[in-house]
């Protein structure tokens, strides 16, 4: 049946070869076995030369978003923007971010068998995206590779596939072809990935528990350092339960310099590319926020687009108008 189904798709598969590696794993024995990777690298100069559509909606919709999102990062500016090593490239005249398609790294735990069940099983996916597309989140989220749990070695099978995604992003920030692999043996490279376009990790995102337990970031349930991006607390002077505009945590915010020179930061591969740091992290609302709060969310947006004139008309038409919009979204895309 497999053979059958191969033999089908196939023929209208239109991705690059994926890149094999050997991992380690403890089941179904202790053992290396080779794992195909979809790396961003290889992604990314595949549909820059050969999608063409598809590079112009997911990776750079167009040249203004494009500007608009750089523009934005460097007004406040963006705390990993201060001393990202593409600012300073920039400002030597040696590189552009017209050119640099801004990242995110996507990582999560997502039951995949038995759902629900005592018995359940759960993976951990990888996915990248570009912060200047468009689209659906199925559209524009590559997915890297999964791992389920508890087949892997404990402190090397994640130490060895962050080895190679490193090395993919390393690449992509250069926007060349690798010019050795990724232990380090030298073979034919340094050709540009896609016509001088290069890729930044911008964005690490993740729920609480994927930051902590497999990027190595302070965990939320810590009493003491519970935040990836500052230094706050459960209690005393820096507690993150103080809301104020002056609450003293606000100024324990990790800079560029102060993050790298604690002892304590996390050794993950992936912080040493070039600009990432703690101040990559942005966090996954779906899954920071407060539970029982969607409710209200939506029905102050609701409120907001009826009752302020963000709608034109009376607040009854304004709703009637919202409702048939909400109606023919969800035939158009088949919402259920």
């Amino acid at each position: 049946m497999y053979g059958q189904l191969m033999a089908k798709a196939e023929a209208v598969i239109r991705l690059p070869a994926c890149f094999e590696h050997k991992l380690s794993f403890v089941k179904p024995r202790k053992a290396d076995f080779g794992q195909l990777l979809m790396l961003p690298h290889v992604l990314f100069s595949h549909v820059y030369h050969n999608e063409k559509p598809l590079w112009n909606r997911t990776f750079v919709a167009s040249s203004e978003r494009l500007e608009d999102f750089w523009a934005a990062v460097k007004a406040v500016p963006h705390p990993a923007w201060v001393k990202h090593p593409l600012k300073l490239q920039e400002e030597a005249g040696k590189r552009s971010t017209k050119r640099c398609v801004p990242l995110s790294l996507h990582g999560d735990e997502v039951p995949v068998a038995g759902l629900g069940k005592v018995w359940g099983r759960k993976m951990v996916n990888w996915s990248f995206s570009s912060l200047a597309g468009l689209g659906s989140t199925k559209s524009s989220q590559f997915w890297i590779w999964g791992l389920f749990e508890k087949v892997g070695v404990p402190g090397k099978t994640l130490e060895e596939f962050f080895k190679v995604l490193r090395w993919s992003l390393y690449w992509l920030w250069l926007g060349k072809w690798p010019e050795s692999d990724v232990d380090g043996m030298e073979h034919m490279g340094g050709r540009p990935l896609a016509d001088g376009w290069f890729g930044c990790l911008f964005a690490l995102i993740g729920d609480l528990e994927y930051l902590s337990a497999v990027l190595g970031l302070p965990s939320h349930n810590n009493s003491k350092n519970c935040c990836a991006l500052c230094k706050a607390s459960l209690s005393g002077i820096n507690s993150w339960s103080d809301f104020r505009p002056a609450a003293a945590w606000r100024a324990q915010v990790w800079t560029y310099e102060s993050w790298q020179s604690w002892a304590n930061r996390s050794k993950n591969v992936l912080f040493t590319l070039p600009g990432v740091s703690a101040l990559s992290v942005h966090l996954d609302w779906m899954h920071s926020k407060y539970l029982g709060i969607d409710q209200f969310t939506f029905g102050s947006c609701l409120a907001l687009l009826t009752c302020t004139g963000m709608v034109p008309g009376s607040e009854q038409s304004a709703l009637e108008t919202c409702w048939n919009f909400i109606q023919d979204y969800y035939r158009e895309h088949k919402t259920k």
